[in-house]
């Protein structure tokens, strides 16, 4: 069964990105599902890939939340995302150097 989870959030993500980029992406996808379908979720993410071709916590946190928006408007609360997506990216470089911790604990 975490076989398939995993599986699945891996699928959102781009397959070719260095380890470090998936597991960011992940983080996002998985912000981006909350009260959203996983269509709508695998779409804003290609967008969002399209819209920023290094889709990684330094390009994230450069961001300004309302751009980033602009590119998932297809999902709920999508300002309320875009602003919790930039600013986990910042403290994400800011406390971590830039690397997605690997326990649920740390990103608390």
């Amino acid at each position: 069964e975490q076989e398939k989870v995993t599986r699945k959030w891996l699928s959102l993500v781009d397959p070719s990105a260095p380890l470090e980029v998936r597991r960011f992406q992940v983080l996002v996808a998985a912000r981006l599902h909350a009260r959203c379908q996983e269509p709508s979720v695998r779409k804003a993410m290609a967008v969002l890939r399209e819209a920023f071709p290094e889709f990684t916590v330094t390009t994230v946190a450069k961001a300004e939340p309302d751009v980033l928006a602009h590119y998932i408007t297809n999902l709920q609360y999508y300002n309320t995302k875009s602003q919790q997506i930039v600013k986990a990216a910042n403290e994400i470089q800011d406390i971590f150097n830039g690397i997605v911790p690997e326990d649920e604990t740390s990103l608390m």
